[in-house]
């Protein structure tokens, strides 16, 4: 399989991306299991979710990250209704 010199500078750019995320959710107290391919994990504590989540969501908005499966969480865990908007 042939790879580009593009395609590994892509992937060496997203990597150090990546890491810089993750690097500010560790500073800001987040558990980062995992960053690349556009993104950062991070693991919460299950009985601890409707505290964490909120706090979450506000770093992935100060940082400018897309959130767009938070929705569903926040409905399933009550802090938020079905129909409302994310505040």
């Amino acid at each position: 399989k042939d790879i580009s010199v593009w395609a590994v500078w892509l992937r060496a750019a997203d990597r150090a991306m990546c890491f810089e995320a993750a690097l500010r959710a560790h500073n800001a107290g987040l558990n980062v299991i995992g960053y690349g391919n556009g993104g950062i994990s991070v693991s919460l504590q299950r009985d601890q979710i409707g505290e964490q989540l909120p706090y979450l969501l506000d770093f992935a908005m100060e940082n400018d990250f897309a959130h767009p499966a938070f929705r569903s969480i926040f409905e399933e865990h009550g802090l938020i209704q079905a129909d409302s908007e994310v505040s």
